[in-house]
């Protein structure tokens, strides 16, 4: 049992010495042919240019580099190969200082990236010295050239922006132009709304609001324009649910126009002012109901008038019957005042129009009697009635009192300059700040940009038309806060 023991001792000890051995041996002829720091390098370029990284050698006295033999360098995958062709190690001139272990020697060793895509190449470098080969391994990224990636983020951004002024501007305005146009064909469509045509009152109503909705629209008011759109709308749906009656009420109130315009006396001014002022109003009223009363108010009044005209026409018949002038003087005076009062009620403003109307009938009815009376018996009749008072004549109007300054057009045009720089100036910051953003983070952080195309450059694109959209977003965000500086003009 003993000898066993020391058996197993005894072998433990040479297997140790073998081992230290080893090491020793391994250890000098590393010191022997030398090192490479690093031995692990890293690229990584722009395709289309030259790479150039630096390895520091550490070679015995007197050996020195016979070659440096590149592998193709493989991207992963089995892709793309960048070949052994276009790697290159240098030398330096050795420094004649460098004659021991510790002194070391650069070794250049150049890439050219001209002809080979983007994407991650790993391989091996030789350095082969005259007792060694020191490998060297070697893993290159290549990334796309900087100027299609950024016209790909600038045609997201240019997208978003185009599409967030058209939203904004384009597509309220189509909307309102759309509207515009089917007001238009509606009224173009309907023989009674031309302007000579009955419905003229409704197709002015509707043309002005149409010519209000273009004003705002210049001044890009969409709420405002889109508000005299649905004015003009509401007019036209007046006018279809009701059209028979508003077309036979409209020509009533054409025949009357047409007996009245003539007339100049206060009775049928009063008569004309209303039936302007309810053609008019007729537009905003929902059918022509309110219009069929007013009518029919006016004919009432006018029937009157000539009832009482017709009196007077009669007294003065007889009038010019009598034979004896003395006798007629007092009748023709007292037809020519009641004439004067005649024209001067105001059937529509004066409260006690019906009771100065049916005393003045009355009036003229006993002055006709008396008349028949007088050309049948020949009595001088009594006095003609006192002349009323004629009514005052319209006040002067209040005149504003000029402007001391008057707009020179020069300072509007310098205005809309100053607002187009301005908003010319704020995108193009706006685009600047956006496009350096997105580039640095998808593009100048990923050194292997382009190894795959249509992932790596869809995501500019959506980044730049995502961005564009956020800012448009944020900015509608704290508009509707009321910021101040979050409003635009």
């Amino acid at each position: 049992m003993g000898k066993l023991f020391r058996f197993r001792r005894a072998m433990s000890v040479l297997l140790l010495a073998l081992l230290l051995s080893a090491g020793l041996t391994t250890v000098h002829a590393q010191e022997d042919s030398g090192e490479v720091s690093p031995n692990q390098l890293t690229m990584s370029g722009t395709r289309g240019r030259r790479v150039d990284r630096t390895v520091l050698l550490r070679l015995p006295a007197g050996v020195t580099v016979q070659a440096a033999v590149p592998g193709d360098l493989t991207e992963e995958g089995g892709g793309n190969v960048l070949p052994a062709a276009a790697i290159t190690a240098v030398e330096p001139t050795p420094d004649p200082n460098a004659d021991s272990i510790d002194s070391p020697r650069p070794l250049v060793i150049t890439v050219d990236l001209a002809d080979v895509g983007p994407g991650r190449y790993d391989g091996d470098l030789f350095i082969v010295t005259d007792g060694a080969e020191l490998p060297v391994a070697l893993t290159v990224m290549v990334k796309a050239q900087p100027i299609w990636p950024f016209f790909m983020l600038l045609a997201g951004l240019i997208l978003g922006m185009a599409l967030t002024h058209y939203r904004r501007q384009g597509r309220p305005r189509d909307q309102i132009l759309r509207e515009m146009g089917e007001l238009s064909a509606l009224m173009e469509g309907d023989p009674e709304l031309t302007p000579a045509a009955t419905g003229s009152i409704f197709r002015q109503r509707m043309d002005n609001a149409l010519l209000d909705a273009q004003v705002a629209l210049r001044s890009r008011t969409w709420s405002d324009s889109r508000a005299h759109v649905e004015a003009g709308r509401t007019v036209w749906l007046n006018w279809s649910k009701d059209r028979d009656n508003w077309v036979a009420q409209l020509t009533a109130a054409e025949g009357l126009t047409t007996r009245v315009d003539d007339r100049r006396e206060l009775f049928f001014r009063e008569i004309r002012n209303q039936l302007t002022q309810a053609c008019r109003a007729a537009p905003d009223q929902e059918n022509a109901d309110q219009l069929y009363e007013i009518l029919e108010n006016l004919f009432a009044h006018e029937q009157e008038f000539e009832y009482a005209e017709n009196l007077l026409k009669q007294m003065q018949q007889i009038t010019n019957q009598m034979p004896d002038r003395e006798q007629r003087r007092p009748f023709e005076a007292a037809t020519v005042e009641y004439q004067r009062q005649l024209e001067n009620l105001q059937p529509l403003t004066s409260s006690s129009y019906l009771q100065d109307y049916q005393a003045l009938v009355g009036e003229i009815e006993v002055k006709t009697r008396e008349a028949k009376d007088a050309q049948s018996k020949g009595i001088t009749p009594r006095e003609a009635p006192a002349a009323s008072p004629q009514p005052s004549g319209p006040v002067d109007t209040f005149k504003m009192p000029p402007l001391n300054r008057r707009v020179n057009p020069e300072d509007g045009v310098q205005a809309q300059f100053r607002l187009q720089i301005f908003w010319a100036v704020s995108y193009f910051v706006a685009l600047a700040l956006l496009a350096i953003a997105g580039f640095n983070e998808l593009y100048v952080a990923k050194p292997i940009f382009g190894s795959v195309p249509w992932s790596d450059y869809s995501a500019l694109f959506a980044w730049g038309f995502g961005a564009e959209a956020t800012r448009a977003a944020v900015t509608d965000l704290v508009r509707n806060w009321e910021v101040p500086f979050g409003q635009e003009d």
